[in-house]
């Protein structure tokens, strides 16, 4: 998922969530249905249960922590990109330099823009579009409203995303699997 243009969960974190609920469930699985590990070999080698136990539940803990690391990660990346100071710099769509730059270097950009805009005016005063000014106005109001909402609901689902899907559900699953 993307979240501003950003990644919102690194290649890392999907890799160790995926095999810390493989192994989560797999481990709940064989408990709940009763298979008998007794007559379990690999390699020609057989183990004893407690053997296998005892293997499984490092490796859930190796994975969880290993998962952690990864989702922490994101979870820093994740608060920097939402960060009130850091703005994108060109709102473009076609603009393939859209950047997340300080508040101080947006404004700046954006004072750029404006006096390039004065100079144009001041060389071609019959092109004037402050006409539409009242209309454009509006239309700029209620895009900007529109966004904010549709923003809001992105960063709703992106912090469930972050939250429920990629740490609440691998340690409740961990949890469990390593109770049983």
């Amino acid at each position: 998922m993307n979240f501003q243009g950003q990644e919102l969960i690194s290649r890392a974190t999907y890799v160790s969530n995926r095999s810390l609920f493989a192994l989560a469930f797999a481990k709940i699985l064989s408990v709940r249905l009763d298979v008998n590990l007794e007559e379990f070999k690999l390699l020609g080698v057989s183990f004893e249960t407690a053997q296998i136990e005892a293997a499984t539940n490092f490796m859930l803990v190796f994975l969880a922590l290993n998962h952690l690391l990864s989702w922490y990660g994101d979870f820093q990346s994740f608060q920097k990109w939402n960060h009130p100071k850091k703005m994108v710099s060109n709102m473009s769509f076609f603009s393939d330099k859209n950047e997340t730059v300080s508040e101080l270097e947006f404004y700046i950009l954006q004072i750029e823009s404006y006096l390039k805009q004065l100079k144009e005016l001041r060389e071609n005063p019959d092109e004037n579009p402050t006409r539409d000014l009242g209309e454009r106005s509006a239309e700029l109001i209620n895009s900007a409203r529109e966004l904010q909402a549709s923003k809001d609901a992105l960063t709703v689902h992106a912090k469930l995303y972050l939250w429920v899907w990629f740490l609440a559900l691998p340690a409740a699953a961990t949890a469990y699997a390593l109770w049983l």
